[in-house]
């Protein structure tokens, strides 16, 4: 795995007017590098790809501010909101076409996320039925909060196929370079 992680702009976009809206954003600001300061100041294009750690500094800075499950609300609320919107077309497709199911969407986890993500590894394995473990594999350490965003992007799968389920606490390994989330529907 390459030592570096990328994502769209649109990502970026999508935090900044959650934040925006949960009231937190002028309070984060300050805690950010000046490179993300900047990035916050004039976002980055929506297919501009941008280093994902300067785009996760804001939930990083907002989980100091108001702990994790602020940051697993904004995500799961940008996932459903303005990256929901961009990539819903996609996300019906492959539902269409190989079952309305978490399991579909968690399967694809690589593929759904390409268009937006380089760098990280998803691993899906199905501990039962509606049931399993998403493992994501960043390829450096990174904070806590961002493993509490997937929490929130997960959630977002039980939402688009209308199914109740629950998204467990990531347990960080190998130094906070991966984590393993179970999930239950």
């Amino acid at each position: 795995m390459a030592g570096q992680a990328e994502t769209a702009g649109a990502v970026m976009r999508a935090y900044l007017a959650e934040l925006r809206a949960a009231g937190a954003l002028e309070a984060v600001i300050p805690r950010l590098s000046p490179e993300a300061a900047k990035l916050v100041e004039k976002p980055p294009l929506p297919v501009t790809w941008v280093d994902i750690r300067l785009v996760h500094e804001p939930l990083v800075a907002l989980s100091g501010l108001r702990g994790r499950e602020a940051v697993r609300q904004v995500a799961h609320k940008a996932a459903a909101g303005q990256l929901g919107a961009l990539f819903r077309p996609l996300l019906a497709s492959t539902l269409r076409l190989f079952g309305a199911s978490p399991t579909t969407l968690f399967t694809r986890m690589d593929t759904i996320t390409g268009i937006m993500l380089r760098g990280l590894k998803f691993t899906w394995k199905e501990s039962g039925p509606g049931a399993g473990t998403m493992a994501i594999e960043y390829p450096y350490p990174v904070h806590d909060a961002l493993f509490a965003a997937w929490e929130g992007m997960l959630l977002f799968a039980f939402d688009l196929v209308q199914t109740k389920g629950t998204v467990a606490p990531a347990r960080p390994g190998e130094g906070n370079k991966r984590c393993e989330i179970d999930v239950r529907w």
